[in-house]
């Protein structure tokens, strides 16, 4: 693996090595922010990085640690997010900022994905696998939003 260490032994990982796609943007920012959360929670011992703002005192972490955990979220961003978190200073301002631009909440956001559900049809599909799956990763990124579709209306 291709690692940067600390004199405390954290590091930062490549996560590609691990088999994380990196994120490309909001086609796959769901998935891909479920398995950097479970990264740092099995390989760096914490998500406290992303979780707590490192500017209040009580985070319990130091400039050290935040800067290999934003390394560790900068080598899982293909071009385009990392572009757009080329600034951030900390792990926290990054991971927010990817969140923001790549999982926005809200009626628009909202909206726009009841219209996807409504409109992927088999029909449009390559196959029976596409279409199932791009029907539950929209209802995933609804229920992340926050917005439960009834059931029978899933398996409708």
């Amino acid at each position: 693996h291709e690692e940067l260490h600390n004199s405390k032994g954290l590091r930062a990982i490549d996560l590609s090595k691990l088999g994380i796609t990196k994120l490309k943007g909001s086609s796959n920012y769901i998935i891909w922010s479920i398995r950097v959360k479970s990264a740092f929670k099995g390989i760096l011992k914490c998500d406290k990085y992303i979780e707590i703002d490192p500017i209040i005192p009580y985070g319990g972490y130091s400039a050290e640690e935040d800067l290999l955990a934003l390394a560790t979220i900068q080598l899982a961003c293909e071009d385009g997010p990392l572009l757009l978190i080329k600034h951030a200073h900390t792990a926290y301002k990054a991971w927010n900022m990817l969140e923001s631009q790549y999982n926005p909440k809200g009626f628009s956001t909202d909206y726009g994905l009841l219209n996807k559900f409504f409109s992927t049809t088999l029909e449009k599909s390559s196959s029976m696998e596409n279409y199932l799956s791009r029907i539950q990763e929209i209802r995933d990124n609804l229920q992340a939003n926050g917005v439960e579709l009834p059931k029978k209306l899933v398996i409708t």
